[in-house]
């Protein structure tokens, strides 16, 4: 049984660009304990975490808000104005967005002043993603390690998503070198890979890649349509270098394929949307919570942990 904590609001669990997120993520994990959660709890909860004397990020999902005029809405300092926050209209914002995209998915029923937690959600793909979102940004001690459940996770996406899928991160490298990882690693998903990949360190691990999904044609020729992502946990601060880590101009080399592979950036944080358009680009594209929820098959190794340090832990608000 993992040690429980005391789960106390931050000014920045997820870091500076996923804020409004890591909000109503709070808030869920609140109902998710007692079966409901109001608005004022976050309220309170903002005024004791700090949260109305934080600088802006650089996105927001409120489109009521000038993103070219957005000083007018700051304190000189760059501050929340005491008098006007606006933190939980963001918050809620981004839950009535779950609720709109998942639909029967999401385990939480959203109210104008709060939010409600429907049966069984520790079981749903959801709440384990909450679960393994919070382990991580709060500190949990767990027998695995919440970035190896999260890489295995998203192999497990997708395969269910009809892929052929392999890993290629910390989670199964096992401290074998590069070039036998992936050759490896391409033989499980039907590709064939260079004797010697080149352009890669001299150290590389996994050439920042820790998934490789395949929709092929099962005849090991080039041409096959291939997926390389980067599971990360990280602050949403370095998501941007993070969706750069997967080189599709290298893999298209190491896999000896024609077409360029397709990078992807898998997170298990709610990207909100200013930031999602921010990230992506003609190479790569972004999974995230609401893109996975559906799609992670059955638990893997050390879930179960996580879900018993959630459940045990403390929320203060």
């Amino acid at each position: 049984m993992p040690k429980p904590s005391s789960i106390k609001l931050r000014a920045d669990p997820y870091g500076k660009f996923a804020r409004a997120s890591a909000l109503a993520d709070f808030l869920e994990s609140i109902a998710a304990h007692r079966g409901s959660a109001l608005r004022t709890d976050l309220e309170l909860s903002l005024k004791r975490g700090g949260w109305y004397r934080v600088q802006r990020g650089l996105f927001t999902t409120d489109p009521d808000i000038d993103l070219a005029n957005i000083e007018s809405l700051e304190n000189e300092d760059g501050t929340e104005d005491l008098d006007d926050p606006d933190w939980p209209d963001w918050a809620m914002s981004v839950l009535k967005q779950r609720s709109d995209v998942l639909g029967p998915s999401y385990p939480f029923v959203v109210r104008d002043d709060g939010v409600d937690v429907a049966a069984d959600w520790e079981h749903s793909d959801y709440g384990r993603l909450l679960v393994l979102t919070m382990a991580h940004a709060y500190g949990a001690v767990l027998r695995v390690d919440p970035r190896t459940i999260f890489e295995r996770l998203i192999v497990s996406a997708f395969t269910s998503m009809g892929l052929t899928a392999v890993g290629m991160g910390t989670a199964t490298t096992r401290g074998r070198d590069f070039a036998s990882q992936l050759q490896e690693a391409a033989t499980a998903v039907g590709l064939t890979a260079a004797q010697v990949p080149y352009p890669s360190r001299t150290f590389a691990k996994d050439a920042g890649v820790d998934a490789i999904g395949v929709f092929g044609w099962g005849d090991r020729r080039p041409g096959q349509l291939v997926l390389i992502a980067q599971a990360t946990l990280t602050s949403s601060a370095r998501w941007e270098y993070k969706i750069t880590e997967p080189k599709p101009h290298h893999w298209v080399g190491y896999l000896q394929e024609t077409l360029h592979p397709i990078g992807m950036l898998a997170v298990p944080h709610h990207i909100e949307d200013e930031h999602l358009r921010f990230l992506l680009s003609p190479y790569a594209t972004v999974i995230d919570r609401l893109r996975l929820v559906g799609r992670l098959g059955g638990a893997t190794e050390g879930e179960d942990d996580a879900l018993a340090w959630f459940v045990s832990s403390e929320l203060e608000y």
